[in-house]
Parts: structure tokens; C-alpha cells; sequence
């Protein structure tokens, strides 16, 4: 009887330590997902910071030329006030300060072209672009 219950304590012992190796085992590796999930978070977060960033400085600058060029002809034709409304709200909502609101409001209050066709072309002061 004694054997039996020392092949029995034994038995107990390595089914315990089997199943903490096993605990332990997907425990480490679950850690090590959560872990990698969080970096590969951080990392798209950064990336997409990034990218805002870009395409923020990339609408600016398209606004800015837009500008230049009603400057230069004197008027705005309505498709290029489109884009500059959809441009500056884009602008906005990713994070741009009021840096553009002078320049948007420019070209918003510019006129409209004298022509027929107005909705693409604009004619400039005295000639062509």
C-alpha cells in the first residue's frame, strides 16, 4: 500500500509540473503576442502620424498655389473653389492650425470669371496663364 501511494504522490508531482510547463509555455507566448500587438500599434500609430503629417503638408502646399494663381489671374473658377473648400476642410481635420484660414478665405472671396465657361477656366489679368 505504501508503494502505491508513493507511485501515486509521484505521479501527482509530474502531472502538476507537466501541466505548469504548460501554463507556463502559452502564458510566455501569449505575452510575447499582447507584446508584439502593442509594438506593431505603436508602429502604425507613428506611421499614421506620419502620413497625416504629409498629406497635410501636401494640401497646403496645393492651397498655396491655388492662391498663387487667383492672385495672378484675379479671379477663382468655381471647380478650383471646390477644391480648395474640400482641401482646407481635409486640412483641417487633420490638425492644420489657422495658418491657411486667411489664405482659404482669399480664395473663397475671389470673383468669379467673366467668361461663359466659368467652372473650369478662369481668364487672368491681362492674358493667359
Amino acid at each position: 500500500m505504501n508503494l502505491i501511494y508513493h507511485i501515486q504522490a509521484q505521479l501527482v508531482y509530474y502531472i502538476l509540473a507537466l501541466v505548469t510547463g504548460i501554463l507556463t509555455a502559452v502564458y510566455r507566448t501569449i505575452q510575447g503576442f499582447i507584446k508584439a500587438q502593442k509594438i506593431s500599434i505603436e508602429e502604425q500609430r507613428l506611421a499614421q502620424a506620419h502620413y497625416n503629417h504629409g498629406t497635410r503638408d501636401l494640401l497646403r502646399y496645393n492651397m498655396h498655389f491655388i492662391a498663387k494663381e487667383v492672385r495672378k489671374a484675379g479671379c477663382c473658377c468655381h471647380a478650383d473653389k471646390e477644391n480648395m473648400d474640400a482641401m482646407y476642410k481635409s486640412y483641417k481635420e487633420l490638425g492644420g492650425n489657422g495658418h491657411m484660414d486667411q489664405i482659404y478665405r482669399e480664395v473663397m472671396e475671389a470673383p468669379s470669371p467673366p467668361t461663359s465657361n466659368s467652372y473650369f477656366e478662369c481668364t487672368p489679368k491681362g492674358g493667359d496663364l
